[in-house]
């Protein structure tokens, strides 16, 4: 029955969390989602709306910047690879302000050599990337931090390579920088241009009019860096665009090429914090679960989005911090850490394995590609419907909505999940050891069967029957506030503890029969057949009373009730044994005797006696062994305690 209980338990468990918007494709999972203590996410689409929008297009000077802008947007229009949110942003904002601009010509054509080049922009859009054809990519990587395109002017036929990125790799690559005069057009805001006032024809690319080339010091990049963390402390992605004219072309580009470039200016993003995020964390950390960010974004960025949501952050940690560290090292720092920024694929696997060596259960939120190594590397992977294949592909639950309430109720699921099955493997090993004592020792003492083979098989039976119902039993609110680890020296140690306890019923109930109805000979059938229908009923009955002792530490009928389908089955199957000697064909069938009143009178104290030793039992063994490791507001509540972790890298003690 073991197997189909737990199966019955996860399935039931995957059940309701699709309810809850969860689809689980691993069924090992739920147990994981219930054992988490730490939760890693990344910070966009999770704790923000995951709705990017370009707010700021600057210069050297802080001003607003068209050629930033007209940069921005050629290298997000032709650029080929997975666009991401901010490739998006940047065409949807040029596309609504070219709108608002006067055009040089709005009548020119939406193709160039045949080839479609519109995608939905406006006329205004079309009108400046028709001016344009590509000629090659040099695609982003985390390394780099950034990508290029190279384009040609239709025009006058002279290439450029565009390159845009993480503010300090674009530096690293720039020796010149555009600085632009007094009076500069592009210094304009451009809101001062739908106002009516002059600007540049947007279907010309502003490279020096008004501008300044000049080669970029120390002192110019140290400015950059504090314009741009300036922007991130006000909670603002960005990124810096720099172009390169290229003297003549060639048939092939690489990273190479990307040398001596000229910083045009920045671009900042904003994508504000999402409503639900801030009571999911609350909730979440209320359930015990930790939470961590690991992002791709600068330090300033995440700090201020995790203001923003009451998330506390003790410290952060970045990419180099985490160079040149051992794994002793990285998992203190891990340890310590709320903000883990500007890290790469592989450092976020790095973090979560530091995290699962400091005896963590590690859920990771994640959906895209550079996810995929994080996603299999933690104890419980999460990705979106919406993720891509290779991240969904890595997780082992699938959420229907990126939320962390979603995250939240899946936990509970989970702790439900786990508590049930464990009430089921607890319940039947000590109520299996106890009668496999009994039987032990009426076995050296009885001169015959204390109990016939096909009573003990109807006996299980009965009481396997009565335990299918443990999937729908509800949990204590006090357990699922804290997480849960599995442990099979703990099981062990409690069976060892609570199974003799049925054993001394079982042998008082022996006593009973010997000396009152003095069956003490194989020679008196009927009394040995009374002797067995006896304990058949006595032991039946103990078994299914230990079901509501041990499935809270609570005492049970008073302080906590199982579910209705756990009562309803314990009663049916109570008053199935109760009958059973009473029905003729059963009777003959299983060789039974109807039982005398004297012995019910007995019965009812020996089970009441039982409820109360075993409920005695029970406490004694929370304060000698001190189970649960995790109290709530004083409380003991995890019957089976353990510091082994359930997980997809399971070690067994």
């Amino acid at each position: 029955m073991l197997p189909m209980i737990v199966n019955s338990n996860l399935a039931r468990g995957a059940y309701l969390m699709s309810k809850k918007r969860c689809i689980v494709k691993n069924l090992d999972a739920i147990i994981n989602l219930g054992s988490m203590d730490v939760l890693c996410t990344d910070k966009t689409g999770t704790l923000t709306e995951n709705k990017v929008i370009l707010v700021r297009h600057l210069d050297y000077h802080g001003k607003a910047s068209l050629q930033s802008l007209q940069l921005a947007f050629l290298n997000s229009r032709f650029q080929t690879g997975l666009k991401n949110l901010l490739d998006v942003a940047v065409v949807e904002y040029f596309e609504k302000t070219a709108s608002e601009l006067p055009l040089y010509d709005e009548n020119v054509p939406t193709s160039t050599n045949g080839k479609d080049i519109g995608s939905g922009l406006t006329a205004a859009a079309v009108t400046f990337a028709s001016r344009y054809q590509k000629l090659d990519e040099i695609p982003f990587d985390f390394v780099r931090r950034r990508m290029s395109v190279v384009l040609k002017d239709v025009s006058d036929g002279q290439a450029m390579l565009v390159s845009k990125g993480a503010v300090e790799e674009m530096l690293s690559i720039c020796s010149k920088i555009v600085v632009p005069c007094h009076m500069n057009p592009d210094a304009i805001d451009i809101q001062m241009a739908v106002e009516g006032q002059a600007i540049p024809a947007l279907d010309t690319l502003v490279r020096t009019n008004n501008n300044e080339i000049q080669t970029l010091t120390p002192e110019m990049i140290s400015h950059l860096v504090e314009m741009n963390k300036g922007l991130n402390v006000d909670g603002l992605r960005v990124v810096a665009v720099a172009y390169r004219d290229l003297d003549k072309v060639k048939s092939d580009y690489g990273i190479s090429d990307e040398c001596d470039m000229v910083f045009a200016g920045l671009i900042g993003f904003l994508d504000p914090p999402k409503e639900s995020a801030g009571p999911a964390i609350k909730e979440l950390l209320s359930l015990g679960v930790e939470i961590k960010v690991l992002t791709g974004d600068s330090a300033a960025v995440c700090r201020k989005v995790c203001q923003e949501i009451d998330l506390p952050v003790k410290s952060i940690v970045t990419t180099d911090d985490l160079v040149g560290l051992d794994d002793e090292q990285v998992a203190m720092i891990a340890r310590e850490a709320t903000i883990f920024a500007k890290l790469t694929p592989l450092q976020k696997s790095l973090v979560i394995r530091a995290l699962k060596r400091s005896d963590r259960v590690v859920g990771f939120l994640g959906d895209g590609i550079n996810d995929a190594p994080a996603l299999a590397e933690a104890d419980v992977g999460i990705s979106v419907d919406t993720a891509t294949d290779i991240a969904k592909e890595s997780a082992d639950v699938i959420l229907l909505e990126k939320s962390l309430m979603v995250i939240a109720d899946s936990v509970l699921m989970g702790r439900t999940t786990y508590g049930n099955t464990m009430k089921y493997i607890v319940m039947a090993i000590s109520s299996n050891f106890g009668n496999v004592f009994s039987m032990l020792v009426a076995s050296s003492w009885l001169p015959f069967l204390p109990m016939q083979p096909i009573h003990i098989l109807v006996q299980n039976l009965l009481y396997d029957i009565s335990q299918t119902t443990i999937p729908w039993d509800k949990m204590d609110k006090e357990f699922l506030m804290v997480p849960h680890r599995w442990s099979i020296r703990s099981i062990l140690r409690f069976m060892v503890f609570m199974g003799p306890w049925s054993s001394i019923f079982d042998i008082t109930t022996f006593l009973f029969m010997w000396f009152y109805f003095n069956i003490q000979s194989a020679d008196n059938t009927a009394g040995v057949t009374l002797f067995q229908t006896a304990w058949f009923t006595e032991g039946a009955l103990t078994q299914l009373l230990v079901i509501h002792i041990i499935r809270s530490p609570k005492i049970p009928f008073f302080q906590t009730i199982a579910a209705r389908p756990v009562i309803a089955s314990s009663l049916i199957i109570s008053v199935i044994v109760l009958v059973l000697p009473y029905i003729s064909v059963f009777r003959e069938l299983l060789t039974m005797v109807e039982l005398p009143a004297i012995y019910y009178a007995y019965l009812v104290g020996a089970l009441t006696s039982y409820f109360l030793v075993t409920q005695m039992a029970k406490l004694m063994y929370l304060r000698l062994f001190n189970a649960c490791r995790c109290q709530f507001k004083g409380n003991l509540y995890d019957l089976y305690g353990g510091d082994q972790v359930v997980s997809k890298h399971y070690n067994s003690e």
